[in-house]
C-alpha cells in the first residue's frame, strides 16, 4: 500500500511535487486545472518537464488526475453533457501526459 494526498497545483504545477514531499507522500493526487472552471489548460512543456523530472526524482507513484468538479457525465443537457465529455477527455490526456495511472470523478 503506497499513500498520498491531493495536493495544490497552484503557482506552477512542478509545485505539487514539493508539497506531496513535505507530506511525507508516496504517490498523488492533483487537478490537471482549475476544478471549477471549464476553460482549458495549456501548460508549457517545460513546465510539464520539470513535474515529470522532479516526480521521477522522488518516486512519487502513481499520479491520479482528479477531473473538475463541474462535470456531469450523466446530464440530460446536451450541451452540458458536451463539456462534461470535453473536460474528462482533457483530464485524461492530461494523466497521459504526466504519466499518470488515471482521472477520478464524481458522479
Amino acid at each position: 500500500m503506497r499513500l498520498g494526498a491531493h495536493v495544490s497545483i497552484s503557482g506552477q504545477i512542478d509545485r505539487a511535487i514539493d508539497r506531496a514531499l513535505a507530506l511525507g507522500c508516496e504517490c498523488l493526487q492533483i487537478f490537471w486545472g482549475s476544478p471549477r472552471q471549464w476553460r482549458p489548460v495549456a501548460y508549457p512543456a517545460d513546465a510539464l518537464a520539470r513535474f515529470a523530472a522532479k516526480r521521477r526524482a522522488a518516486g512519487l507513484d502513481p499520479l491520479v488526475i482528479h477531473a473538475a468538479y463541474l462535470v456531469n457525465p450523466a446530464a440530460d443537457d446536451r450541451a452540458l453533457w458536451r463539456r462534461s465529455v470535453a473536460s474528462l477527455v482533457a483530464s485524461a490526456r492530461g494523466a497521459e501526459r504526466l504519466g499518470g495511472l488515471g482521472i477520478v470523478t464524481h458522479l
